[in-house]
């Protein structure tokens, strides 16, 4: 799949709306970005939830092999993230532009409502992987040198063969 293929309807759900107001007013206070993970974290959090609150996700050809039940999947009970029984059946919600770079591109905005929405926006992926193509990623916190925003987003499993299968409607509470 090209990004051309995957392109889909982003409207954002009310769950989202109120994680863009949240994660403005984070991105705005004096400090947030001097001291690292320790001022940080909830930011991060926040991030990736944004994304993780969408109604669909991309799922991997293997994930979807391995998948039991019908769309809409619950997230909990269709994808477990561990398991003791069958390891090789265990899923992730993984974000193919890590949040940590994310942050990093909000930390060069002008930190308005509008900008901060557009780089969500641009960013507004999740990918249903196992556990296995997870761990094969070699880029695990950043993207390939000079990637930027509009760049495939997906190029991190590109690079790894790993590939996409189309998307997936989920429902239920968001999986972190």
């Amino acid at each position: 799949m090209t990004p051309k293929e995957i392109k889909r309807d982003r409207k954002l759900n009310t769950l989202q709306e109120v994680y863009l107001k949240i994660i403005h007013s984070l991105v705005n206070i004096d400090g947030i970005f001097d001291h690292g993970a320790a001022t940080q974290y909830g930011l991060l959090n926040y991030i990736a939830k944004y994304s993780l609150a969408n109604d669909t996700y991309y799922i991997s050809k293997l994930a979807r092999s391995l998948v039991v039940g019908e769309e809409p999947f619950a997230r909990k009970k269709s994808f477990p993230k561990s398991s003791k029984v069958d390891p090789v059946r265990t899923f992730t919600f993984e974000h193919p532009i890590p949040v940590n770079q994310i942050r990093n591109f909000l930390l060069k905005t002008d930190r308005t409502i509008d900008s901060i929405q557009k780089i969500l926006d641009a960013t507004n992926y999740v990918v249903v992987l196992t556990q296995s193509e997870n761990k094969s990623i070699k880029l695990k916190t950043k993207m390939p040198d000079l990637w930027e925003i509009g760049d495939d987003p997906f190029i991190r499993y590109k690079n790894t063969k790993i590939e996409l299968d189309g998307i997936v409607k989920l429902k239920g509470a968001i999986v972190r």
